[in-house]
């Protein structure tokens, strides 16, 4: 007997409020200092998975402890953490720009570390100013110390969800008790497909398994709101990343013009056309004074350029 899977539109509501939101969220302590200066005495490059190493940061003139936890994809290549300074009660999720001894990915092969460093920026950047439903990051220059060795350099900083607010797929048996809101899922997934992000899952599996790949299930009273992060293997970004198909940036375009096109027929109300012209004109302004190379910066332009060309004409059918 066959037995039918779940279906995340189970869970979808109709909002009051249909649209992109700005504004609100949580007020996120980031570091203030013009220049933070962190000391490792250890090589963070080769400390591996799952480590807590020790440092010292100073601010504002005094020596204070913290601690930087490696997690996930540790790689020499892409050094990434959270880190928690003694006495403050927020953590964070930290990419650092560039570290000596660092080796380029080599899915980045187009790319310098720089540029790579810009477009996981951008795309939080973008999502922020989108969407109030994202996670807040801030970029902070570090004079940063490991060993006898000195560089200045940058890192993202980006606000972690408390972890008894996540929705547990793994864990939990069904959604139940939950809604989602129907403008929550298309911005989701809209906001994906203007970076062209493969490298995420919200919905149930093929087993009847709901799943959040990059994205946390934040439960707050009756709702649940899904909050995009880690954005290294987006399309545009990430190119080599595409191994089942050789990318360019039109096709990839008119693929995700018409990812989000069949996404808005599954939301069970007419989605407003409106709402994607003012995502346009959104995005065009965050990447416009966004900050980057000329490659970057064009890659990013010429992509959105085809996609909302694509996306325009989908409309008028």
């Amino acid at each position: 007997m066959l037995v039918e899977t779940p279906s995340l539109m189970d869970y979808v509501y109709l909002p009051d409020d249909w649209g992109f939101r700005s504004g609100g969220g949580n007020i996120v302590n980031f570091p203030e200092d013009e220049i933070l200066s962190i000391i490792f005495n250890d090589n963070i490059l080769n400390c591996g998975t799952n480590r807590a190493i020790n440092f010292q940061y100073l601010s504002k003139g005094v020596i204070h402890s913290g601690t930087l936890k490696t997690r996930g994809k540790w790689r020499n290549n892409l050094p990434a953490g959270v880190i928690e300074f003694d006495g403050d009660s927020s953590k964070f999720f930290i990419i650092f720009e560039g570290i000596s001894g660092v080796t380029k990915p080599p899915l980045y092969s187009d790319l310098s570390y720089d540029e790579v460093f810009e477009g996981e920026l951008f795309s939080y950047k973008l999502i922020e100013e989108l969407t109030s439903n994202s996670l807040k990051s801030k970029c902070i220059n570090l004079c940063l110390t490991i060993g006898s060795k000195e560089t200045f350099t940058r890192a993202l900083f980006v606000e972690l969800f408390n972890e008894h607010e996540v929705f547990n797929s793994w864990r939990d048996e069904s959604l139940n008790s939950y809604k989602i809101s129907a403008a929550d899922i298309f911005n989701l997934n809209f906001l994906q497909c203007l970076i062209s992000n493969q490298d995420f899952f919200f919905d149930y599996n093929d087993s009847g398994i709901f799943i959040c790949h990059n994205i946390a299930a934040i439960k707050r009273k009756f709702n649940i709101y899904p909050i995009a992060y880690d954005f290294q293997f987006s399309a545009v970004l990430t190119p080599k990343y595409q191994r089942h198909r050789e990318f360019d940036l039109k096709n990839e375009a008119e693929i995700n013009a018409e990812k989000i096109t069949k996404m808005a027929q599954k939301i069970p109300r007419q989605y407003s056309i409106e709402h994607i012209y003012d995502s346009q004109d959104f995005a065009e302004k965050a990447l416009s004074s966004f900050v980057a190379s000329s490659i970057l910066k064009h890659r990013y332009s010429s992509y959105m350029e085809f996609f909302f060309n694509f996306l325009n004409k989908k409309m008028e059918h």
